[in-house]
């Protein structure tokens, strides 16, 4: 039949006739078909068509009219591979296995809509490697070694590695496809290259090329007798200088060739032990040589960068080595007389660091300080290698300033300084070399602050004191350092020795007890102190009177003359005891005494009573001289004067 767009469908079929077997109905299994619809309405779309191994492949199917109702499917040289309903497929690394020709379709019931057919090629990335040298030289030649694998595109990066008997050979110094060395007796043996497309891990190896190395000839005997390519000619040596004449001298010999020991040994590269920056820096290549008439030469490298040119000299030497100098070194030894080139193998060196020392600290321009100077904190270390940190500390571990720094000092400035700024500093320093940080000794700053505004007052607050009482005088200050106290009654200085008063420890208070009439008077406080340049500063307080209790004029009066008038009544008595015996022609009169007393009344303040102080008296006997008056037997005198009062006493017998 025709197929038409609705051929497409689910078929069975079953016989005509069932009445045959009437036991049992017979159908066949289900068939489907499906018809491909002509109008092409489905594409596809892969990027590359054309790929090197190792790079993905992206394949997009797409239709407008059937990406909602049909289900994608994808054929691979005509294949069915996969029944999804996504849209695109990816190869992520391509292989040649992956060349093909691809379509994608959809499917609604019956029907299907297929792309067009695009052909995919995968072509190798590079070929296999090929590995050229010589397969045979003798010792002390170059063995070189060259890598070459041909690339599909220009612009294709690979990477080389050498193998000898299956074992890697060191990174090439020289990189690139290039392998080369000073060939030894040794390196006889299977070489091969390998190559590698980076980051896509295809590698391919080289076909095996095997390598002899021949050392130079010996020849012995009687008649001939040479070394290292040198042969005897008519009683003298002569050298063989180019290595076709060296390997035709080899041949000639005979019988007498036999395999020759090395001129000199493989060259080992050492160093003096661990080395720290700052410190000489000497690698030594030590050799042993089977041919003493041969001159050597020395040449060193470090990280394949030569470290001048050849020289006799056996070692390579540095004044002072830095962490830059860290690296590999080795040396190569050549024979001048032969064509003989040997290389040590490759040492590390480390140049260490070196730990840092044990700090100083120290304050400029001083550990005393007035207040508002400038302080300079200067932290320093003996060696250590840099950058160094420093830490400054104050008191019991407060961190007060912090630096990092390429020198070996640091310093921490206080622009002024204050009372609270004093106190015990130490710095800390590191640089990652020890565990533990050395720490400096600790270092104390004082801040000197003069002595101002110095005020006095009284415990008990009152100028007023009993006699017996407790006087207490303080002298206090605003500010001031370390000060000194001076005391100071009637402006006359007060000592420190006295059974009447004392002092506190610190001097800042003055005490009186018990306080007696002769400990009044008007008092004042000096404080002192030093400069860091012997300058002295103080200030005076205040003064304050202290007195005792007024007491009233009549009692004072009472209380001051009675005493005297008793001293007046003992000397007349004593007057009339030693008085002679009676004149003749006179007349017997009975003794009387009499006194007179004056007493000047001192001025009186207003408001205040006055109060009599005797501070001394003077006493007279003497015998009255005035005309007509008839004096008696002695006369008495008594005068005690305080100014600017005085009192008069007259004792006389008549």
């Amino acid at each position: 039949m025709d197929v038409g767009s609705d051929t497409g469908g689910s078929y069975t079929c079953k016989p005509r006739y069932e009445w045959t077997l009437p036991y049992k109905r017979l159908t066949s299994n289900p068939v489907e078909v499906v018809t491909i619809a002509p109008d092409m309405k489905v594409s596809l779309e892969i990027k590359p068509r054309a790929a090197l191994t190792g790079e993905g492949i992206n394949m997009v199917c797409s239709s407008h009219d059937l990406e909602k109702e049909g289900t994608v499917f994808w054929h691979r040289n005509g294949e069915v591979i996969r029944w999804s309903h996504r849209l695109y497929q990816y190869i992520y690394n391509a292989r040649t296995a992956d060349e093909a020709s691809y379509r994608c379709g959809f499917r609604v019931g019956y029907r299907m809509w297929l792309s067009p057919t695009v052909n995919v090629t995968v072509t190798e990335r590079f070929a296999e490697p090929r590995l050229s040298t010589e397969s045979q030289i003798f010792e002390g030649e170059p063995l070189r070694l060259e890598c070459f694998a041909e690339t599909k595109r220009p612009g294709i990066s690979l990477q080389y590695s050498f193998y000898r008997d299956g074992e890697r050979l060191p990174d090439n110094p020289y990189g690139g496809n290039e392998f080369s060395r000073v060939a030894s007796l040794g390196d006889s043996g299977g070489y091969l290259c390998e190559a590698e497309a980076w980051p896509y891990s295809l590698r391919k190896k080289s076909q095996t090329v095997y390598i002899w190395v021949k050392g130079y000839c010996e020849a012995s005997g009687d008649s001939m007798r040479g070394a290292f390519g040198i042969h005897r000619d008519h009683g003298r040596y002569s050298y063989a200088k180019g290595r076709d004449e060296q390997r035709k001298f080899c041949s000639n010999i005979g019988d007498h060739v036999r395999s020759l020991s090395e001129a000199f040994s493989e060259p080992t590269l050492s160093a003096d032990g661990q080395i720290f920056e700052g410190q000489p820096l000497k690698v030594k290549c030590r050799v042993e040589s089977n041919a003493p008439w041969f001159s050597l030469r020395y040449r060193f490298f470090k990280d394949a960068h030569a470290l001048g040119s050849q020289s006799f000299e056996n070692y390579y030497k540095r004044e002072a080595a830095w962490l830059e100098d860290s690296g590999t070194y080795h040396c190569q030894v050549s024979a001048t007389d032969v064509d003989v080139t040997k290389s040590s193998d490759k040492i590390y060196l480390q140049i260490n660091r070196v730990p840092v020392t044990k700090p100083r600290l120290t304050i400029l321009p001083g550990t005393d300080l007035m207040e508002g100077d400038a302080a300079r904190l200067r932290c320093s270390v003996s060696e250590g290698s840099l950058p160094i940190t420093y830490r400054f500390y104050k008191d019991s571990g407060e961190e007060v300033y912090r630096e990092t720094s390429n020198l070996t000092s640091a310093v921490h400035e206080i622009a002024g300084v204050r009372p609270n700024s004093g106190g015990s500093y130490h710095c800390e320093v590191e640089n990652g070399v020890t565990e533990n940080p050395p720490q400096s000794e600790f270092v104390a700053l004082a801040v000197i602050v003069p002595v101002t505004d110095a005020l006095l007052i009284s415990k008990p607050n009152t100028t007023v004191i009993s006699v017996g009482q407790r006087l207490v005088l303080q002298c206090r200050l605003k500010a001031g350092t370390a000060p000194q106290f001076l005391w100071y009654r009637d402006n006359q200085p007060l000592g420190n020795t006295s059974q009447s008063y004392h002092f506190s420890a610190d001097g800042t208070e003055f005490i009186i007890h018990p306080f007696q009439e002769s400990d009044g008077g008007q008092y004042h406080c000096v404080a002192t102190n030093k400069g860091i340049k012997d300058d002295i500063f103080n200030a005076t307080s205040n003064s304050i009177q202290v007195k005792v209790p007024a007491k009233s004029y009549a009692t004072t009066v009472t209380a001051s003359v009675l005493p005297l008038l008793l001293l007046a009544a003992a000397i007349a008595l004593i007057c009339f005891k030693l008085r002679g015996p009676k004149q003749e022609g006179t007349e017997a009169v009975a003794d009387q005494l009499y006194s007179v007393v004056t007493r000047e009344k001192p001025n009186k303040a207003e408001g205040t009573e006055a109060v009599v102080d005797l501070v001394y008296s003077v006493v007279t006997i003497e015998k009255p001289t005035k005309a007509g008056f008839q004096p008696p037997r002695y006369f008495a005198l008594i005068h005690f004067r305080r100014l600017p009062t005085e009192l008069t006493l007259y004792t006389r017998r008549k």
